[in-house]
């Protein structure tokens, strides 16, 4: 008996299962349409930039936007690093 390979059909295969998202990974796109640094690790630098941005007494979404991060994010971050918010 003689196997044969239908080339065409594994190739449709492979391409199908490559271009499937998990429903994570379709979660991830559609906030990142929105925030494009959400759920990557924060750096020095963006703790820095977070810590001056506090100071200023700049309002979360601000800071959100300015940082590509969710305001549930930033709001997270500033209780995680202990930071207090200016009051005017």
């Amino acid at each position: 008996m003689k196997l044969t390979i239908d080339t065409e059909f594994l190739i449709n295969e492979v391409e199908n299962k490559s271009t499937k998202l998990s429903s994570y990974q379709k979660m991830l796109k559609r906030i990142r349409g929105n925030y494009p640094k959400a759920y990557f690790p924060w750096t020095q630098e963006d703790d820095l930039l977070l810590k001056s941005k506090v100071k200023m007494g700049l309002k979360t979404s601000l800071i959100a936007e300015i940082h590509g991060r969710t305001p549930s994010a930033i709001n997270s971050r500033i209780k995680k690093q202990r930071l207090k918010r200016k009051k005017f």
